[in-house]
């Protein structure tokens, strides 16, 4: 009850995050990015009215955006009364080629403007130009625009017009893509790493989707920051924004999928459908320009619902991941600056979710290997036990003194057995005819042993399969050691089975006398069962069972690996 309250209490506050989010998102100043990317000083276009020149196109509701054509743009810009600067500048992004004038004067051209498609030269999406120094005075000031736009590919409602210190429309912007440049090297160096690492050391699917989500990352910020560097011309600017939502879609999706995968998450798929659906929703509803926020504070929801699933689970790492994303949803107010801020600080927040995970895994390593280490001296307990030996060597003196050759081949089968023994004992996994070969001579030594004729038949699918060492061999000494001496002679049966999904081994001991009752199975283990199992987690973790039973005719003992 109290976890669940706990969650529940979570979730609510989770929920007030978000809905802070979407209200810090849609009450936001649109001027703020350009503020802090041309700086403080910088005046706006006001008053801006648009004319075509076709007669047909005059009206109150005309809007160029809406149209391709030969039109006419102005308005006026106020400058401020201490001009610090005698040098300024007008910078204009807006698909279109153009003609620029200042005060009647012209101060500026951008491709060619044209009276149809084959007559106009594109111009580039981003200019600026300088205001000749006897024409920058403070007041009012009257600019205009002669364009054409007949390249334009869609509807786009993009525009901007500003006046600024020439200097900061030309060095701010260069500064400013310096900076995300570097932290898209960030992301690019850590995808780099972890890609490596996912090949060398850590294969899990959450590493691998950190590393494409980290390419990702430093693809989105080196393209959505390539207008100051490479000036393309204005048609391909709707090819850029496709490609930069489609790269947004595509971190949202490596986003949850991180989470899904990290935390062991049950309904991947239908998360993943829901989140589809919520996705599409937001595409439609038309947000722009806020459309981007949302599809990330969905992305970011979506999480941190995993998240709070993970931590009522109990799952480690998943109040690391709790804590830090929470400010990541702070960071979703304005585009361009702190939005990339945000993402830097999702991707500190997975580092520090893989690095509890590598802490467990690495953990999880050292006690493998301890445990490998004592199932490793088990084995050599198990089959150089005082008791087997003494055993062996008493029938050895017995057959020297009735039948000497004999007693020459059960050293020679004993010698056989050990040999192939220390072999094995190291590895994690060997190959199955190896092990039918140390079970084989078990049965050559036993057979002098025990009075009994004990049989091996093998019938195997894939004869290359790596198994843990002396598992079969394990199950053939319970047989024989639990062999009832009124059930006769035993043959024993190994079959496998192999298909896309998972590797089947049945160990059958057949009695020849068949006893005709079943025995039940107790709650209690022998050693050997639980020296079979140790082996089969360490070398298939979580990807294996083993279901031992008794039948009439002896015993049957199931072991399936999942592949």
């Amino acid at each position: 009850m109290f976890i669940r309250k706990k969650a529940l209490l979570l979730l609510f506050t989770s929920v007030v995050l978000v809905g802070l989010t979407i209200w810090s998102v849609t009450t936001k100043r649109d001027v703020y990015a350009f503020e802090v990317l041309y700086g403080s000083n910088i005046c706006y276009a006001k008053n801006l009215r648009e004319h075509s020149f076709e007669p047909d196109r005059w009206h109150d509701t005309f809007f160029l955006g809406w149209h391709h054509g030969y039109f006419e743009l102005e308005g006026f810009i106020d400058l401020p009364q201490n001009l610090e600067a005698t040098q300024w500048g007008v910078l204009i992004a807006i698909q279109a080629s153009y003609r620029v004038y200042w005060d009647g004067v012209l101060v500026g051209k951008n491709g060619r403007v044209g009276k149809d498609k084959k007559s106009e030269i594109p111009g580039k999406i981003n200019n600026q130009f300088i205001i000749p120094e006897h024409l920058v005075r403070p007041g009012r000031h009257k600019i205009k625009l002669e364009l054409s736009n007949y390249h334009r590919s869609r509807d786009n409602t993009f525009r901007l017009i500003i006046a600024a210190p020439y200097q900061q429309l030309i060095q701010r912007p260069l500064i400013f893509t310096a900076g995300m440049y570097v932290l898209a090297g960030s992301f690019a160096t850590i995808a780099i790493y972890y890609l490596i690492l996912f090949i060398i050391a850590y294969r899990q699917t959450s590493v691998l989707i950190f590393s494409v989500l980290s390419l990702a990352f430093s693809f989105l910020t080196l393209f959505k920051h390539s207008r100051p560097i490479f000036m393309y011309d204005y048609p391909w600017h709707q090819t850029r924004l496709i490609i930069l939502d489609n790269t947004g879609y595509l971190i949202c999706y490596l986003v949850v999928l991180f989470f899904l995968f990290r935390f062991r998450f049950p309904q991947k798929i239908l998360t993943l459908a829901v989140f589809s659906v919520l996705l599409y929703w937001i595409d439609i509803q038309d947000f722009y320009p806020e459309d981007v926020y949302f599809l990330y504070i969905a992305a970011l929801f979506t999480s941190l619902l995993i998240i709070i699933w993970a931590m009522a689970q109990g799952q480690k790492g998943s109040l690391e991941s709790f804590a830090g994303i929470l400010p990541c949803f702070l960071s979703l107010n304005y585009y361009d600056f702190t939005l990339y801020l945000g993402f830097f600080g999702l991707v500190l927040v997975m580092l520090i979710s893989l690095g509890v995970q590598f802490k467990t895994h690495k953990k999880a390593e050292q006690e493998a290997l301890l445990r490998s280490g004592r199932l490793e001296i088990e084995l050599l307990k198990k089959q150089l036990h005082p008791h087997f030996l003494m055993n062996t060597l008493t029938s050895i003196i017995g057959w020297i003194e009735a039948e000497p050759p004999t007693s020459v081949k059960l050293i020679e089968a004993l010698a056989k057995e050990l040999d192939i023994l220390l072999e094995i004992s190291a590895h994690k996994l060997i190959p199955i005819q190896q092990e039918v070969a140390l079970c084989r001579s078990h049965i050559a030594v036993m057979q002098y042993r025990k009075a009994g004729q004990y049989v091996l038949e093998v019938n195997l699918e894939a004869d290359n399969a790596l198994i843990p060492p002396a598992v079969f061999h394990t199950l053939l000494e319970n047989g024989i050691s639990h062999h009832p001496p009124e059930a006769g002679n035993v043959t024993f049966l190994l079959t496998q089975t192999v298909n896309k999904t998972k590797e089947v081994y049945v160990f059958e001991s057949r009695y020849a006398q068949s006893l005709g009752i079943t025995k039940e199975m107790t709650d209690q283990e022998g050693t050997g069962h639980r020296y079979i199992k140790a082996r089969l987690e360490e070398s298939f973790p979580q990807n294996w069972s083993f279901t031992p039973e008794s039948t009439s005719q002896g015993w049957r003992d199931v072991i399936e690996v999942k592949r």
